[in-house]
């Protein structure tokens, strides 16, 4: 596969982070934006120029149906976490653009699981020698290296938006020593019946929300009031399956050994008693 030259950013360019989105994309395209998308190559073995090549093929061909907002954000990410994992050290663009694709590929499959790369080679010629098989063989391995395997890609999408929540929060709190707890609930709610109809994006709100109940109410009704500013979340959605992933963070000791393997989990603090206190104060 080639990209034309001149469409490729230069050195140390970040123009080609700073996109356009419709505008019910929930995610505005800020300073923050960039950092998103930027925060994790300075971990990884590839130059920025490369770095910056796979966001803009990510950016570019993220736009084909069907078109999710997230899909853009997501797909770098888990991009970036598998260039880190597995410090990708070769300059071999083409073998850049195949891992950039299939994080892309996974990305959607997230959210559409008839997803494939022949969607998308049907729309764009250019894209005629990447093949189904090398495709899906290099979603199998980033899917290993992040940690995670395809019998539960579900669950890779919501737990890359924890990154997202740390910025959205703007709150005193440090996320960051309840991740693990963020991701077992995740893993926990895949076995809901109710889980299944939810966008990704939702589903992290959510799991985000239950843990944001182990601090005070004035500072969920923050969290809750953020999540509602940027889309993420509606009252009725909050309404209609909070107190179900409530009832998955209460179980989420029983999650099933298969996988709960693929992440390591800290040991978490009791269960706070004053949940349903946090329910009641956003019905005032």
């Amino acid at each position: 596969m080639a990209i034309e030259e001149d469409n490729i950013p230069a050195q140390g360019v970040t123009k080609v982070l700073e996109v356009s989105h419709d505008m019910s994309d929930p995610l505005d395209i800020t300073i923050d934006w960039i950092e998103y998308l930027d925060m994790e190559v300075s971990n990884s073995n590839l130059s920025k120029n490369l770095h910056d090549r796979s966001i803009f093929l990510i950016e570019m061909y993220s736009k084909s149906e069907p078109f999710d907002a997230w899909i853009l954000y997501l797909a770098a990410n888990i991009f970036n976490l598998y260039v880190c994992r597995e410090k990708i050290d070769h300059e071999n663009e083409r073998s850049i653009d195949l891992i950039a694709l299939s994080c892309l590929s996974i990305a959607w499959k997230s959210r559409e699981k008839d997803f494939s790369i022949l969607m998308l080679k049907a729309k764009y010629t250019e894209l005629h020698t990447i093949t189904h098989n090398m495709c899906s063989h290099m979603e199998f391995q980033i899917l290993d290296a992040i940690g995670c395997t395809p019998t539960s890609i579900t669950i890779v999408t919501p737990i890359n938006l924890e990154k997202y929540f740390k910025s959205v929060q703007k709150m005193k709190f440090d996320f960051n020593k309840y991740g693990a707890l963020f991701c077992e609930t995740i893993i926990q709610c895949q076995s809901e019946y109710w889980v299944e109809k939810l966008r990704s994006s939702l589903i992290a709100a959510l799991a985000a929300l239950v843990i944001s109940t182990v601090f005070s109410s004035e500072l969920f009704n923050m969290f809750y009031q953020a999540l509602k500013d940027v889309q993420i979340i509606t009252e009725d959605e909050f309404l209609s399956y909070f107190s179900e992933m409530l009832k998955a963070f209460r179980k989420r000791k029983n999650v099933k050994k298969e996988l709960k393997a693929y992440f390591d989990f800290r040991s978490i603090g009791k269960l706070v008693s004053n949940v349903q206190v946090h329910f009641q104060y956003l019905k005032m």
